[in-house]
């Protein structure tokens, strides 16, 4: 298991999942990717896999971004994975879903290029250097 943070994207659009990476990427960070909700659930499976935190987009092919919300809140050893749900839409319906289910925060993408770019190193400086993240179960056990 790594001691550098990482963060697992969930996004099945090349485009945006390259331009994310940049972003988040640095020498102290990995960033996983994960081009649909199947293989990230798989990913996550593994015992050895948990992100410091999970950019999960909307719409995805085979698992969209609600189906793997309401896995993850109902798996004992993810549950307190904190979870931020992108997405192009900015459909009420959609916002309140994603809290109900349990979702840390939902971030709506901008359509200009530098205000994303901006939003992404704002969610990546919340998540790895203000927020506390929960230690995981097995962790604490550790020597």
């Amino acid at each position: 298991m790594s001691l550098k943070p990482s963060i697992l994207l969930i996004e099945d659009n090349p485009d945006h999942a390259e331009f994310i990476r940049r972003a988040l990427n640095d020498a102290a960070t990995d960033v996983i990717i994960q081009p649909d909700g199947q293989a990230a659930l798989e990913y996550l499976r593994n015992k050895g896999n948990r992100p410091s935190f999970v950019l999960l987009d909307v719409k995805l092919p085979k698992k969209d971004g609600f189906e793997i919300l309401a896995i993850l809140r109902t798996n004992e050893r993810l549950r307190d994975l904190p979870i931020i749900m992108l997405s192009t839409s900015f459909n009420p319906d959609e916002i309140r879903r994603a809290y109900r289910l349990g979702v840390n925060s939902f971030v709506s993408k901008p359509i200009d290029f530098l205000e994303f770019n901006k939003k992404v190193k704002q969610i990546k400086e919340f998540w790895l250097n203000v927020a506390e993240l929960p230690v995981p179960d097995e962790a604490k056990s550790a020597p």
